[in-house]
């Protein structure tokens, strides 16, 4: 038996004054064959159309497989403003439908595809399912941001008075209809050929969709159709049609535009605001709140002035229109650290954290979900400007961890969360389709495993990007390491910055790094501290909302240039004859930055006298001092940007080491005279012997007194 079942749907809002309604037809199709429709997952295979399989079943049938669909455009996109009634007819049969276990077999729906702009309020998707138990469930979502976040308006379900344990076939309901009234109850009623409701329930929601939106048509297995036990089952669809009686209520003002249109600014900025429609008036607000025309923000032209931190919200509102959507717009600061150093090559990802300084941490202590028993946390990031990569180390004490040996879910188990968005557009998610793996910016999610055996750290933690799709860590660049050492869990990770990522490692787009970018780098720390659902905190260096779902809310910095240089060192010892190489020299810094002093760090002469070391970047002071030689300094030396060089000069003499030629030191050599080899603070010329050479030195450079800072 073939039934012909409609899905109606009604959003009714209070009285506009509007034309007429008018009935549109935006699809028709008797399924006679498969012109105009895409196999979307489930390919042709099993597909027939028209073909009388079992004596008197014909329309369109899928393949079988779980989630084969098939989908088809609409000939206008149904996008009526916030008043209207939406019709889905249908024609089905279902056939031997075994009813042991209760599962969705097939589902027809109209969709928004991404030709047609989202925005919140507007409807996303409406679909009828029908299970194998004879129940049937109808959902409506929409949109809830222009991000493509949805959420149920409709989620409802009822069992069918009728069908049979062993082989429903076909279903005696002519109708399904959805409406809603102005007190915001939505009411779902079935009425069988007769026209007698058979079956009736509701649900309230307050929110109205502002649009429609809707521009695709679509028909799905939700799993395969063959019975439990083998035997041939089937769902036949035939003579879908799609209509919509608009109402044409007026239209809405443009949405204002900002320029700058949000992002980071290092200080305070005026930003320009405008709108396409004649007459509008655009009020705004800096304190996250909805403008209203009562507001006191109308504004007049010339700028609006906004500080770093603050969201700028506007909304237009013009004679004979709607009030616009809202426009929005985050004007952000920088995140600590503010500045992220480049080290190129400077971290092994084994998670030993010893080449990590600490004043590089920054703390993870502003709660960001639930509640965290964590005793301290904290991370620091360095970036690659050679391979255009980012090192990130994060160290927790936790007292009290729960590992499992993979992801379970985002609350489950311990585990941190890094993000980072370099120059990658729209999407603002993180992946764009799931089924291709692409993304413009990267969630990384991992943790350390349960069970963790081998000296390979890297294989002690799993990981996922944004939590539901598989990393192949050498083909996306991605490396990651974790140790567990006493109460301390210790992370390090690797990841390469992409424009554009998919995660089969094919087709992906390489971000050039350079100084001065302002890049998104973001850490959570999840703390599963008890066995309890709400046992659950997490914890981050920002308590910035959706960073999860939307990259524009990650946490930004800027790229400076390298943390280390290498000093190279030049040396002339006055006065020796012998060779340079192996003559210990001590080495003081003095940074200007603070004029802070660092500790003594002996370095040794090569055959040329001279010496490296790698030092943080900055300009610096630097003083040299060798056995009996006074110190000498050289001030200014600029590692800011590069390398640096500095050239010393030391005076020879000093015997008794109080950086000082004087009449100490003339006592001490004299005493020493003709002695061989003698004391080698007195041996000035490095022949081995104290002599009438090393007593002409002395006397050279008495009275001289070594630099200092």
């Amino acid at each position: 038996m073939k039934t012909k079942m409609i899905l109606l749907v009604m959003f009714l809002v209070g009285a506009l004054e509007s034309p007429s309604p008018a009935t549109v037809t935006n699809f028709s199709s008797g399924m006679d064959d498969k012109t105009g429709w895409t196999a979307v997952e489930g390919g042709d295979a099993g597909y027939t159309a028209g073909i009388d399989m079992l004596g008197d079943r014909t329309g369109h049938h899928l393949s079988g497989s779980a989630t084969s669909q098939r989908q088809a455009f609409l000939d206008t996109p149904l996008n009526s403003g916030p008043g209207f009634t939406l019709t889905l007819g249908f024609d089905v049969m279902l056939h031997n439908f075994l009813a042991a276990v209760n599962e969705p077999v097939s589902r027809v729906g109209l969709l928004t595809s991404g030709g047609v702009s989202a925005h919140a309020g507007q409807l996303a998707q409406a679909w009828l399912t029908l299970r194998r138990q004879g129940s049937i469930e109808l959902q409506v979502l929409r949109y809830t941001d222009e991000i493509g976040t949805t959420e149920a308006i409709v989620n409802t379900s009822a069992s069918m008075p009728s069908g049979n344990a062993t082989g429903i076939s076909g279903y005696n309901y002519a109708s399904w209809t959805m409406t809603r009234d102005s007190n915001g109850m939505w009411t779902v009623s079935v009425l069988n050929a007769y026209g007698n409701i058979v079956l009736s329930f509701g649900t309230t929601e307050s929110t109205v969709a502002t649009s429609c939106g809707l521009d695709k048509v679509y028909i799905q297995d939700l799993y395969p159709t063959n019975n439990w036990d083998g035997s041939e089952a089937a769902v036949y669809w035939d003579n879908i049609s799609v209509s919509s009686d608009l109402t044409a209520p007026p239209l809405s003002a443009a949405t204002p535009v900002f320029y700058p249109d949000g992002g980071y600014i290092p200080e305070a900025t005026l930003v320009t605001l405008t709108c396409e429609t004649s007459g509008a008036l655009i009020y705004y607000t800096l304190d996250n709140t909805t403008p209203t025309e009562s507001n006191d923000n109308c504004f007049s032209g010339g700028y609006v002035l906004v500080e770093p931190g603050q969201t700028l919200m506007a909304r237009a509102f013009a004679p004979g229109y709607y009030p616009s959507l809202v426009k929005t717009a985050e004007y952000k600061s920088l995140n600590r650290p503010i500045d992220i150093t480049r080290a190129d090559g400077s971290v092994t990802v084994d998670g030993n954290l010893s080449e990590w300084q600490d004043d590089e941490f920054v703390p993870l202590d502003t709660p960001f979900y639930g509640t965290s028993q964590l005793d301290n946390a904290s991370y620091a990031v360095r970036w690659d400007g050679t391979t255009d990569q980012f090192y990130v180390a994060v160290k927790v004490k936790d007292t009290h961890p729960i590992f499992e040996d993979s992801y379970v879910d985002w609350d489950k188990q311990d585990g941190i969360e890094v993000y980072l968005h370099t120059t990658g557009g729209e999407p603002y998610n993180y992946y764009s389709d799931p089924n291709q793996f692409q993304s413009t910016a990267q969630q990384y999610v991992l943790g350390l495993k349960a069970t963790r055996t081998g000296t390979d750290t890297t294989q002690h933690v799993w990981v996922t990007h944004a939590g539901v799709m598989a990393v192949d860590r050498e083909k996306v660049g991605f490396q990651a390491a974790g140790v567990k050492a006493d109460d301390w869990l210790f992370y390090e990770v690797k990841m390469t910055a992409y424009e554009y990522l998919n995660l089969t490692g094919d087709n992906s787009t390489i971000s050039p790094l350079n100084i001065n970018d302002i890049v998104g780098v973001d850490v959570t720390v999840c703390d599963k501290w008890g066995t309890g659902e709400n046992d659950f905190g997490m914890m981050a260096e920002n308590n910035v909302v959706n960073k999860y779902t939307d990259w524009r809310k990650i946490g930004l910095h800027k790229l400076a240039g390298p943390m280390f240089y290498t000093l190279t060192g030049t040396v002339a010892l006055q006065g020796w004859t012998a060779s340079l190489a192996g003559i210990p020299v001590v080495v003081q810094l003095q940074d200007q930055a603070d004029m802070s002093i660092s500790g003594s760090v002996t370095k040794t002469l090569d055959a040329d006298g001279k010496f490296t070391m790698v030092i943080r970047a900055g300009m610096y002071n630097v003083r040299v001092k060798a056995s009996h030689w006074l110190s000498d300094v050289t001030s200014d030396v600029d590692m800011t940007a590069a390398d640096g060089a500095a050239s010393f000069s030391l005076v020879n003499g000093d015997c008794n080491g109080d950086n000082a030629v004087n009449s100490g030191d003339l006592s001490l050599l004299l005493m020493d005279m003709d002695s061989i080899p003698g004391d080698p603070s007195c041996d000035l010329d490095g022949d081995a012997e104290i002599t009438s050479t090393d007593l002409s030195i002395n006397l050279l450079y008495q009275e001289q007194v070594g630099d200092e800072f």
